[in-house]
């Protein structure tokens, strides 16, 4: 995948692509109590520019059930 630093660096096709699959995650969610493991063996950021708790941990959630393993933090 390439880099994603802004909306507008992805096409029409690749956003409705995105909006699918999501969908498709929480159907299978619903559905299972469980999703696919997207994020195991992968590297994540997570770069938030103000402090906002309540964005941090939805985030760090929707990670958490894609696979993500651990979770560094620096302050």
């Amino acid at each position: 995948m390439k880099n994603l630093l802004k909306i507008t660096d992805l096409s029409k096709d690749e956003i409705l692509k995105i909006l699918s699959d999501a969908a498709d995650l929480q159907q299978q969610y619903l559905e299972t109590g469980q999703n696919t493991e997207y994020f195991s063996k992968k590297t994540i950021a997570m770069i938030f520019e103000k402090p906002s708790l309540r964005t941090r941990l939805a985030f760090e959630i929707g990670a958490n059930h894609l696979g993500r393993q651990r979770n560094l933090s620096y302050k």
